[in-house]
C-alpha cells in the first residue's frame, strides 16, 4: 500500500490523468500529420500511415512483459522510464529528418506507452480499497478518453502554429514535465515480497481467483470490440449519410467523444452503489440498441450523434469498475493484472475493427450497428456470468 495517503489523493488524479491523456493523443496523432509529413520525409502518405501501426504493435508487445517488472521492482521506476523514454520519441520524432528515423522514434514511443495505462491503473489499485480508488480510476480512464476525442483536433490546431513537428515537440515537453512531477512527489510503491519469482509466474498469481477475472476481462474484449465497430467506421457513416466534408465532422467527433468521456466518469461513481452490477448489463443492452438503431436509421446527423455519444458512454460505464476489480483480484501481480487488462482492450479494438469491416462489405452500415448490438448483449451475459461468479466464490472485493 502507498505509504502517505495525502500524496496519493492530492497527486494521483492529476499525475494519472496527464499521463493517459498523454498516451491517447500519442496514439492519434499521426493522423492529422501523415500528409505534410509524408511530403517532407519523401514518402507516400500510405508508408507513413504505418507509423501509427507500428507504435500500436510494439505497445501489444510491449506490454505483456512490463506488468510483471512493475510489479517487482515498483511503479514509480517504470512509469518514470516510460515518461522520460517518451519524451525522448517525441523530441527526437520532431528533429527526424528521415523516414527510417521517424520510424525509430515510433518504436520507442510504443515501448514508452506500454510502459505508462497499465502501471497508473496498477498504482490506483496499489491505494487502499475505497470508494475514491473507483473514482481516480474513473478519471484515469476519461482522460484516456478526452485524449482520443480532442487529440486530433488539438495536433491539427498544434501544427498550424508551426509545423508538423511542432505537435511533437509540445508533446515531448509535456512527457518531461509529467516526468518531473512523478520524480518529486510520486509515491514509491513497496518492492516485491518475492524477488526470486520469474515474471511468468506473474501471470498465474494474477489469475489465481478463479473465472471471476478471466470474465472480467472477457467484458472488457467483448465492450472494446463493440466500441471500435463503432469508432472505426463514424467518420465514414457521418460522411457518407449526411454528405459531410472531413472538415465537418470534427466538432461530431468530437461531442461523440466527450459523451465517452462522461460514461467513464460515472462509472468511476458508482463503486458504492448496490445496483451497479445491474445498472452495467442494462447499459451494455441499451447501448447496443442505441448503435443498432444510430446506423440503421438516419434520422439526422446531430440525432445519430447524439445516440452514439450515449451508447459509447453507456459501453464504458463498466470499465472502471471492471478494472478496479480486476487489479484487486490480482493481490500483488496488480502490474500484471493491468496490463492484461491493456491487452484485452488492444486485442478488442483490433477485433471490433476487423469484425466491423467484414460488417460493413457484408450489409453496410446497418450490418456494423447490429454487431454492435451483439457485442453489447454478450458483454452483458458475460458481466452476470462474472457477478455470480463474484457472490459464488466470494473473492468479490468490496470498494
Amino acid at each position: 500500500m502507498l505509504n502517505n495517503a495525502a500524496l496519493s489523493r492530492k497527486y494521483f488524479p492529476l499525475i494519472t490523468t496527464t499521463a493517459v491523456f498523454l498516451i491517447s493523443t500519442v496514439m492519434v496523432m499521426m493522423g492529422p500529420l501523415l500528409v505534410p509529413l509524408a511530403a517532407d520525409l519523401h514518402t507516400s502518405v500510405a508508408v507513413a500511415g504505418q507509423l501509427a501501426t507500428v507504435t500500436s504493435l510494439i505497445w501489444g508487445f510491449a506490454a505483456i512483459p512490463v506488468g510483471p517488472i512493475s510489479d517487482r521492482y515498483g511503479r514509480k521506476r517504470v512509469l518514470l522510464t516510460g515518461l522520460v523514454l517518451m519524451s525522448l520519441s517525441l523530441s527526437a520524432a520532431a528533429f527526424a529528418a528521415s523516414y527510417g528515423f521517424m520510424f525509430a522514434a515510433r518504436v520507442l514511443s510504443g515501448l514508452a506507452a506500454a510502459m505508462i495505462p497499465p502501471t497508473c491503473y496498477a498504482a490506483i489499485g496499489d491505494m487502499e480499497a475505497s470508494v475514491y480508488t473507483s473514482r481516480v480510476m474513473g478519471w484515469t480512464i476519461a482522460g484516456g478518453m478526452l485524449g482520443a476525442a480532442l487529440g486530433m483536433p488539438m495536433i491539427s490546431w498544434l501544427a498550424t502554429l508551426g509545423s508538423w513537428r511542432t505537435p511533437f515537440t509540445a508533446l515531448g515537453i509535456v512527457a518531461g514535465l509529467i516526468a518531473i512531477t512523478v520524480w518529486a512527489v510520486f509515491p514509491p510503491s513497496a518492492p516485491s515480497t518475492a524477488q526470486g519469482k520469474s515474471l511468468i509466474s506473474y501471470y498465474a498469481d494474477a489469475s489465481a481467483k478463479g473465472s471471476r477475472f478471466w470474465l472480467l476481462l472477457t467484458v472488457n474484449f467483448l465492450m472494446q470490440a463493440g466500441s471500435w465497430g463503432i469508432v472505426s467506421y463514424l467518420p465514414a457513416y457521418l460522411m457518407q449519410t449526411y454528405h459531410q466534408p472531413m472538415g465537418g465532422i470534427t466538432l461530431p467527433l468530437v461531442l461523440n467523444g466527450l459523451g465517452v468521456m462522461c460514461g467513464a466518469l460515472t462509472g468511476g461513481r458508482m463503486a458504492a452503489n448496490a445496483n451497479r452490477g445491474i445498472i452495467v448489463i442494462s447499459a451494455f443492452v441499451a447501448g447496443g440498441i442505441l448503435f443498432a438503431v444510430a446506423f440503421s436509421i438516419p434520422l439526422s446527423l446531430w440525432a445519430t450523434v447524439t445516440m452514439t455519444a450515449i451508447a459509447g458512454g453507456l459501453f464504458i460505464l463498466s470499465q472502471p469498475l471492471n478494472l478496479t476489480m480486476v487489479v484487486a483480484l490480482a493481490g500483488e501481480a496488480r502490474g500484471t493484472a493491468a496490463g492484461m487488462f491493456a491487452l484485452s482492450t488492444q486485442i478488442g479494438a483490433m477485433t471490433g475493427a476487423a469484425l466491423g469491416g467484414a460488417l460493413l462489405t457484408l450489409g453496410g452500415f446497418g450490418y456494423v450497428g447490429v454487431g454492435c448490438l451483439v457485442m453489447g448483449v454478450a458483454a452483458a451475459i458475460v458481466m452476470a456470468r462474472a457477478i455470480r461468479a463474484g457472490r459464488e466464490g466470494r473473492d468479490e472485493p468490496r470498494p
